[in-house]
């Protein structure tokens, strides 16, 4: 599990929340040499997602889940 703290906004209110998540393994795609030889990328989705304010489970809205996901893809360098 990792864990990263975003700020989202509800009802016009700034809020910090934790979010702890976990990655599926990132296997790059190969894309030259023979055909046999070549693949798709694989991998590197978020398995789980929970949100934490002031220790407690929260509940995320799906568009604060999507804004949670695209961070957590902008930090996490595979």
């Amino acid at each position: 599990m990792y864990g990263t703290t975003c700020t989202i906004e509800r009802d016009g209110e700034q809020i910090e929340v934790e979010v702890e998540y976990s990655l599926t393994p990132y296997y790059p795609a190969q894309t030259y040499g023979p055909a046999e030889n070549c693949y798709p990328a694989e991998g590197g989705e978020i398995d789980e997602l929970t949100a934490y304010l002031d220790g407690e489970k929260f509940e995320l809205t799906p568009v604060e889940m999507q804004a949670v996901e695209k961070r957590i893809y902008e930090i996490d360098l595979w």
